[in-house]
């Protein structure tokens, strides 16, 4: 792994660069500003793994973290954090942008943590990924409603999240939520769910598990009262958008553990064995 040094960016920048080095994905290129940090472990598999995280724990306000990446062609590589972004009361908010571009018949799975936003809190994120054709990517994207054990349920200020996938100079994907106090309880609009996630599929690597998890979910009988809600619905031919809500924050994530094991068969090793 090559590190670089560069004293002219800015605090919370960061850069990362996967390439395919003797039959495995490396990280030829990692630099971070701090507060932001990098943490390259070992696997099992064939994917390169990037584990994020900031100094502190968390995010304070006017804290602005910049992640560009680049994932070569035919490479595989897994981007995650060491446990879940908190963001911190503050009367400025934080802000997260990741910018990545996926080569041909490359992987990239982004398989971060929940957010989990202290009352009191704002925090805007952007997340844009741009693909090669054939390119393949996994994104999961969740929010908790906070620190529940200290009364703080979904209490903070504001929370705007944004995700761009293009591909072919097209838009293939885009959401967009917004939650914010000033307009009504952000509480009473979740009604009985602890935590919201969205997963995106996509890629022809990916297509036939994609298909069988689309399945497995239309197969599930409605149970009213349900502790945790799935529903997938397809994006474009080869992949397809989950779209899920639970009451508790565990066991959303051990449907979504279940609902990606078969990416397990194709890097080697399982992202997600912590949730």
């Amino acid at each position: 792994m090559q590190l670089v040094s560069n004293p002219t960016s800015v605090p919370g920048s960061g850069r990362l660069r996967f390439e395919r080095v003797a039959n495995r994905t490396a990280v030829v290129e990692s630099y971070a500003a701090s507060p932001l940090k990098f943490v390259n472990p070992s696997n099992h598999g064939t994917a390169a793994w990037v584990v994020s995280g900031t100094y502190g724990g968390g995010l304070l306000g006017g804290d602005a973290i910049g992640l560009n990446i680049a994932a070569g062609d035919h490479t595989q590589s897994v981007l995650m954090t060491q446990a879940s972004t908190k963001v911190y009361r503050s009367d400025t908010p934080a802000l997260q942008t990741l910018d990545c571009t996926v080569g041909s018949n490359a992987l990239f799975v982004s398989a971060p943590d929940r957010v989990a936003c202290f009352a009191g809190s704002a925090l805007k994120q952007v997340q844009k990924f741009t693909l090669a054709p054939e390119a393949n990517l996994i994104v999961v994207d969740w929010i908790s409603a906070g620190r529940l054990d200290s009364g703080e349920r979904w209490r903070f200020d504001r929370y705007c999240n944004r995700i761009e996938i293009w591909q072919n100079n097209k838009l293939r994907f885009l959401d967009a939520l917004a939650l914010d106090s000033a307009h009504s309880s952000i509480g009473e609009k979740m009604r009985r769910f602890n935590t919201l996630a969205t997963v995106v599929i996509m890629g022809p690597q990916l297509a036939a598990g994609a298909q069988e998890l689309t399945q497995t979910l239309a197969s599930e009988p409605l149970v009213q009262g349900a502790t945790t809600r799935i529903a997938a619905s397809p994006l474009g031919h080869d992949g397809i958008v989950l779209r899920c809500a639970s009451e508790d924050i565990e066991a959303l994530g051990g449907r979504l553990r279940n609902a990606l094991k078969f990416v397990t068969s194709i890097i080697g090793d399982n992202p997600w064995a912590r949730w």
